[in-house]
């Protein structure tokens, strides 16, 4: 019994702020049945507008790091259309939040560190990097990224008391959450009544001493993280055409392969200091991704998703350097690709719950059929 009830309310450790801002948004559009069938969609649709932010601010780390507006473009277009993202953001998660919000972290660090810090951008990267806080508590992976900025900033001796505050302020903003979960679950995380609902998939330590299993997990990570990061829907169940993974993994592959190419010195583009702010944010957000499925197999890439802003700028910069001129044109054909696995993923994710609701009626008219045995008892 007690395990049901750890069960029941083990996601309260979960901070609160997606969840504040839903149930403002739910009274906004005065919906006052959250069950009904017509709830769905507007429910969603603060997540589609954190989407949209997630979008604009990749453009802005482009933008603010590179003065390049193609770049910016293309990795907006990258963010709105990548066919994970766009699921993502339709559903009712606190990922959307979080994603956005690193995602602007990271620009506001990359201005930074291209134009030095003052008290006020100082304020702006703790404030967001507080409210990612409040709303998962794995964006504790920004805080290497904004040492890095004020690492790279000009005058960086001069500018210390500044990052000192910005992570100070990140920190006073989420503490009242971790020391109300500390009085709750006895860790500021909440991560003790995690392990005890959720026993681990993994032993790391048999992963090194048996190289069959690690090669199984490196395998399963590898290959699941892949499909889930193009569009993998609906509880990781409905798979989109083999050849959208292949096709999508031939483009992506390339393009990485571009940018690893073009910014070998990290200074494509004169910007070294977004190179590293955008590559410290990428390895530790993959840091803590490879943490959680040394114990878990939870091979989503969404999780990896607060990472999507620099993995766009990096993915653009490979196409601008490839075609050159013909950038645009590249752009609008790998628009028109990523249009096409949107679509194809909508059919498939139709047919797929269209089945799943045709054999939940067929369930259901079965037991309609069939009388309840009478409880024992009962006379």
């Amino acid at each position: 019994m007690h395990v049901h009830r750890a069960e029941a309310g083990y996601e309260f450790h979960q901070p609160p702020l997606f969840y504040f801002l839903e149930a403002g948004w739910s009274k906004l559009l005065r919906i006052d049945n959250l069950q009904s069938p017509h709830a769905g969609l507007p429910l969603r649709a603060l997540n589609v507008l954190f989407g949209c932010g997630t979008a604009v601010g990749a453009f802005f780390i482009a933008w603010w790091g590179l003065g390049r507006r193609d770049v910016g473009l293309f990795a907006a277009t990258f963010c709105a259309l990548l066919p994970m993202e766009c699921a993502v953001s339709g559903a009712i998660s606190n990922d959307p939040l979080l994603i956005v919000l690193s995602t602007w972290v990271v620009a506001a660090c990359v201005r930074v560190a291209t134009r030095g810090w003052d008290v006020k951008r100082a304020a702006l990267i703790g404030a967001l990097a507080g409210l990612a806080l409040l709303t998962k508590s794995s964006a504790i992976a920004l805080l290497p990224a904004i040492v890095a900025a004020w690492w790279v900033a000009p005058e960086r001796r001069l500018n210390g008391r500044w990052v000192v505050g910005a992570i100070a302020l990140a920190l006073l903003i989420a503490a009242p959450w971790w020391i109300r979960n500390l009085a709750v679950y006895g860790d500021p995380l909440g991560q003790r009544i995690f392990l005890q609902v959720f026993k681990p998939d993994v032993d790391p330590g048999s992963l090194l001493t048996h190289p069959h299993a690690l090669g199984r997990w490196f395998l399963i990570l590898a290959k699941m993280t892949g499909c889930s990061f193009v569009g993998q829907f609906g509880y990781m169940h409905i798979l989109l055409p083999t050849a959208v993974y292949v096709a999508a993994w031939a483009v992506l592959g390339w393009l990485a392969y571009r940018w690893a190419r073009a910014s070998r010195a990290w200074n494509w583009g004169n910007a070294r200091p977004m190179h590293l702010v955008c590559a410290v944010e990428a390895l530790a957000v993959l840091a803590t991704y490879i943490a959680f499925n040394l114990e878990y197999v939870q091979p989503q890439a969404r999780y990896f998703f607060p990472a999507l802003g620099p993995i766009s700028v990096a993915l653009a910069i490979g196409l601008v350097d490839w075609l050159g001129p013909r950038a645009r044109t590249g752009a609008a054909v790998f628009a028109v690709g990523l249009f096409a696995a949107d679509a194809c993923g909508l059919i498939v994710a139709k047919a797929v719950f269209r089945q799943n609701i045709s054999d939940y009626a067929v369930i259901r008219a079965a037991r309609a059929r069939v009388p309840e045995p009478p409880m024992e008892g009962n006379h």
